[in-house]
């Protein structure tokens, strides 16, 4: 499922153009909650990586992207509020 996750964040990365540091910082923050965090449901995994992915872009880019942005890649999945 990690695989799958990462390709995502991957797409979603270069859909918006952002740093690969971003990516990987995205990955390294996905990897650490999932280490701490045992029991992820199957149906949160794309909120996980989407929430580290803008986390890492608060970090990382000059003008991060709007959490909404990231609500939208999910296909509807998930809303920001």
């Amino acid at each position: 499922m990690r695989a799958i996750l990462v390709e995502w964040m991957m797409h979603v990365s270069f859909e918006y153009r952002l740093k690969r540091d971003t990516f990987h910082l995205a990955v390294a923050v996905t990897d650490l909650y999932f280490s701490r965090c045992h029991h992820v449901a199957k149906n949160s995994l794309q909120l996980v990586g989407a929430a580290a992915m803008y986390m890492a872009a608060k970090i990382e880019e000059v003008q991060p992207l709007e959490v909404l942005k990231f609500a939208e890649s999910t296909n509807g999945k998930y809303q920001s509020k």
